[in-house]
């Protein structure tokens, strides 16, 4: 499979603010992490309960937010920098892997972890065991039509346009207010 043409995205997205959190849960502090693909997690916070606010108090001015991702596949971690206040944060991931993530504050060589998510698997980017690969593409990146087995060309493609088997591209044309699916139908009527 190629690799996309651009990179996941990573950090906040401008004007993503997650989906909201469900109904009450003000006052708790929430992390929740979703796979949006094979490349990428979301995840987003709600920090509004009684634990974030000890843990800002305890490390003070000093103490800077991160976002641990715990990869449980590979049993590896990696930390990043965040604003508490931002609520949400992107994460490159490699498919196939379960993560973990906690949002925690650190402050010299305290750490103290607010809240963790439950544990997320990314999809893989390949087809599951026992299933086909999706179809070859065939001449000019067409590819078959469902259930035809047969390559049809893109609207205005080359001359002759497209090849569907029972078609005929000379049958007889649509009046006003009649239907497609109809217009056979409203022939035979009229013809007798």
């Amino acid at each position: 499979m190629d690799p996309p043409s651009e990179a996941a995205p990573t950090g906040n997205a401008p004007g993503d603010a997650g989906p909201d959190t469900p109904a009450g849960d003000e006052g708790e502090d929430r992390i929740v992490a979703m796979a949006r693909g094979p490349q990428t997690v979301f995840v987003y916070w709600r920090l509004e309960g009684p634990r974030s606010a000890k843990v800002a108090r305890e490390l003070g001015l000093q103490a800077q937010w991160v976002l641990r991702t715990l990869d449980l596949t590979d049993d590896t971690s990696r930390s990043v920098p965040v604003d508490p206040s931002a609520g949400n944060h992107y994460v490159e991931a490699t498919p196939g892997h379960v993560y973990g993530f906690e949002l925690a504050a650190r402050a010299g060589r305290k750490w103290r972890t607010v809240c963790r998510t439950a544990r997320v698997e990314v999809p893989s980017d390949r087809p599951a065991a026992g299933r086909s690969a999706p179809a070859a593409q065939g001449p000019g990146g067409r590819r078959p039509a469902p259930g035809l087995g047969k390559f049809v060309a893109p609207v205005g493609e080359g001359a002759g346009g497209a090849e569907v088997p029972g078609l005929s591209f000379e049958s007889t044309p649509l009046r006003l207010g009649s239907s497609p699916l109809g217009a056979a139908h409203e022939d035979e009527a009229h013809e007798q």
